[in-house]
């Protein structure tokens, strides 16, 4: 009781007086909220639904949680969505969402996660852009220019000559100055094959106005002697294969290029003629006898596969409305890339090196991709929301094995894989990620 101003207050009648005719009401209330808080937490199961019978294989030593708690590799669940996580020791983790049906088994096997590290690949001075970036001598080779454009041709003499650009090679954890090709203004190349040192340069004669009449593209280290092949117009890139027997070249003509191959005993076979200038030349992995070209203009980009041999042949094979470089990836007989189609649909194409004819395969919306050995599903890194994730599909069910939180999945981005590094790139910077199974 409590009293006050002369008056005195009974609360338990007070509160008998609120209650009692409500009390089947206000006990069934709380039964309600206790029996929703229960359901939302998990504590009570979806008792209207049927059971099913959930299967995962995980690596060892890994710690399964299902919807964020403890589970087993074999449970008996409600039906529904699923999210399985297997996590290891290092906070490693791949991942999976799957849907349980009443009455079925459902089976589900989750691959070891990776172990990833992301490297931001720095310009090579300020006021630089990362204008060309490719993979050589077990490494990526990246070139920065300076951001001002080079001034075009002098009406009182010849041309200026443009500012140099620095090229780097990482290789590992290790990086290198690469001077030759920066001497030659980015039209050189140079490698290591079995102890051997390589080495392309073009020297080019000018005329009175600045431009390149001709030249001579001279390479060192096939023989005791330099093999020299004559170009009729400016050269624009020079590439070795990735055993050295080989040397792309191309010659400006017009606003196109033509691009060649010369060999070892000095022959030399057209390649392609394009209308565009070349932006980047992709070897078969390991291989010096089948390439891919992608070469841009103003409103498009052009993918083009050739194969070297006797004789060479090429075909263009894709036309990209995307102004970036294609996901590009190759199997023994076959160059992949993904692309958009007419209907602004992402789809995953081929042209086996037989035939040179795409071919369109599965609808694929991936940023770069990898074919494993013995698997016939592609390795694949998507956007995941506001970040990228690596893994793959398995009918139709993506299956995570790593994150990539530090690079950001809003632009247009693409990606090439060599071995167990990947280069991500968008148009104004470029990461290097390396994935290992291994801690």
């Amino acid at each position: 009781m409590v009293a006050f101003a002369g008056y005195t207050l009974n609360l338990r009648a007070l509160l008998a007086r609120l209650l009692y005719p409500w009390r089947i009401v206000t006990i069934s209330g709380i039964l309600l909220l206790i029996m929703s808080c229960g359901l939302l937490s998990g504590i009570i199961p979806p008792f209207w639904r049927g059971q099913g019978q959930l299967v995962i294989t995980a690596a060892p030593a890994t710690t399964l949680t299902i919807n964020g708690r403890p589970g087993t590799a074999n449970a008996t669940v409600r039906s529904g969505d699923y999210h399985i996580v297997a996590t290891t020791s290092d906070g490693a983790a791949s991942w999976a969402d799957v849907t349980v049906r009443s009455g079925i088994t459902t089976t589900l096997t989750l691959p070891p996660p990776l172990r990833t590290t992301t490297r931001t690949i720095p310009v090579g001075a300020p006021g630089s852009i990362l204008t060309t970036i490719w993979w050589a001598n077990n490494g990526w080779r990246i070139t920065s220019n300076p951001l001002s454009p080079t001034a075009g041709p002098s009406a009182s003499g010849p041309t200026p000559t443009p500012e140099a650009g620095q090229t780097v090679a990482l290789v590992g954890e290790r990086s290198q100055r690469i001077p030759t090709i920066d001497a030659y203004a980015g039209i050189a190349d140079e490698m290591q094959i079995g102890g051997r040192s390589l080495s392309a340069v073009f020297v080019g004669q000018r005329n009175y106005g600045g431009s390149v009449r001709d030249g001579v593209i001279a390479v060192t280290g096939w023989t005791t002697a330099t093999t020299a092949f004559t170009t009729t117009s400016g050269a624009t890139l020079v590439r070795f294969a990735p055993d050295g027997n080989a040397l792309v070249f191309g010659e400006q003509i017009g606003s196109g290029t033509r691009l060649s191959v010369g060999r070892r005993d000095g022959s030399v076979a057209a390649i392609v003629a394009l209308p565009d200038p070349i932006i980047a030349i992709d070897w078969q992995d390991g291989r010096s006898d089948a390439l891919a070209v992608v070469s841009a203009n103003a409103t498009r980009m052009t993918l083009t596969m050739a194969r070297l041999g006797t004789p060479t042949i090429a075909a263009v094979v894709a036309d990209i409305p995307e102004r970036i470089t294609p996901p590009i990836a190759w199997t023994a007989d076959a160059l992949h890339w993904i692309a958009t189609d007419a209907r602004g649909e992402r789809h995953h194409y081929q042209a086996p090196l037989a035939t040179l004819i795409p071919e369109r395969r599965e609808a694929l919306d991936a940023v770069a991709f990898r074919f494993l050995p013995r698997q016939v599903v592609p390795q694949i890194i998507i956007r995941n929301g506001a970040s990228l994730a690596i893994g793959q599909y398995d009918d139709r069910q993506f299956i995570g094995v790593a994150m990539l939180p530090d690079i950001p999945a809003d632009a247009p981005i693409s990606g090439r894989w060599h071995a167990t590094t990947v280069l991500l790139r968008t148009a104004d910077a470029a990461w290097i990620v390396e994935a290992s199974d291994g801690p």
